[in-house]
């Protein structure tokens, strides 16, 4: 049975003490990346027993939404309301991340929570928001820690290892 996703009211606004925004812009966090990835983590957290979750895709669905060759929903902006399994930063956009019309999910991604293009933004998206956290913590649990271990600590050591499943976890 589908059920409805929960939403996050714009007018939340969650808080996290973080790395400063100096340390944080070395991982291609800003400030509005910081908030989002704080207001993405609470709502993950708040809504875990409500969520479709996984961290294989953004978000798989049968409906008319436009998607691409594996399955997937191609644009944020399209995302229907109910029954979609979503990774963690597919979630952002019931989190009231807002998309931009057409925006694909690599593009809301590195716009909305970490820029990536070589170096350690790379590093920090691939430690929230891998693929192969499926095959070692694919829970909401774990996401969040994820997110909010970058946000107050930077990149751990072996995070390649850790999500290939080759090091234990530092969060656990």
């Amino acid at each position: 049975m589908l059920k409805t996703k929960p939403n996050l009211p714009v007018e939340f606004v969650p808080t996290l003490e973080t790395l400063p925004l100096e340390e944080l812009a070395k991982y291609g966090i800003d400030e509005f990346r910081r908030d989002n990835l704080i207001r993405l983590a609470a709502y993950l957290e708040m809504f875990a027993a409500d969520l479709e979750f996984g961290m294989r895709n953004y978000m798989l669905m049968v409906s008319d939404s436009p998607r691409d060759f594996n399955g997937e929903i191609l644009f944020p902006g399209s995302a229907p309301e109910c029954g979609t399994v979503c990774c963690a930063a597919g979630h952002g956009v019931y989190a009231g991340i807002e998309a931009l019309p057409l925006e694909g999910w690599f593009d809301y991604t590195c716009r909305c929570f970490v820029e990536v293009g070589g170096g350690r933004g790379d590093q920090a998206a691939n430690w929230m928001f891998s693929g192969t956290w499926s095959l070692v913590d694919d829970t909401i649990e774990g996401a969040v820690k994820r997110i909010r271990w970058l946000l107050q600590r930077g990149v751990p050591d072996r995070q390649w290892g850790q999500s290939m499943g080759h090091h234990p976890l530092c969060y656990v």
